[in-house]
């Protein structure tokens, strides 16, 4: 029986070209910057006031341009959540709630004009030395 001999794993080349700045890129380039501050801002906004981490799918389904290729799109919007998985890895992936303020509390204690916890005496000073 003879032994069959594995295949080398092919290898890739990668090039690059430089091909310079257009007025078409530098267009593009803002429209995928606008695309992605976009997703940002909708992401944070959903999860500070719902509560909610958005999956890479829906994202990518509500934020598209019609300046750019629908692929074109969605790989700023998969830039946006790679950045995000980056930033997961060191934060919690849900903030904790906070409870809230006693707003009622707070504008008794300030139309009132006083501290409601402590009663002080009336201070005054002369520039020098406090007088009581």
């Amino acid at each position: 029986m003879s032994k069959k001999k594995s295949k080398p794993k092919i290898s890739y080349i990668v090039r690059r070209v430089h091909i310079g700045t257009s007025q078409q890129l530098q267009e593009l380039s803002h429209e995928c910057g606008e695309l992605y501050s976009k997703t940002l801002v909708f992401f944070w906004r959903a999860v500070r006031h719902k509560g909610l981490w958005l999956q890479p799918k829906l994202l990518m389904r509500l934020f598209t341009s019609p300046k750019l290729h629908a692929h074109t799109s969605d790989a700023c919007v998969q830039a946006f959540c790679a950045a995000l998985a980056t930033y997961a890895i060191g934060a919690p992936i849900m903030p904790e709630e906070e409870e809230e303020p006693d707003y009622q509390a707070r504008r008794a204690e300030q139309s009132a004009g006083i501290d409601l916890g402590e009663i002080h005496t009336a201070v005054s000073h002369d520039g020098h030395h406090t007088i009581s």
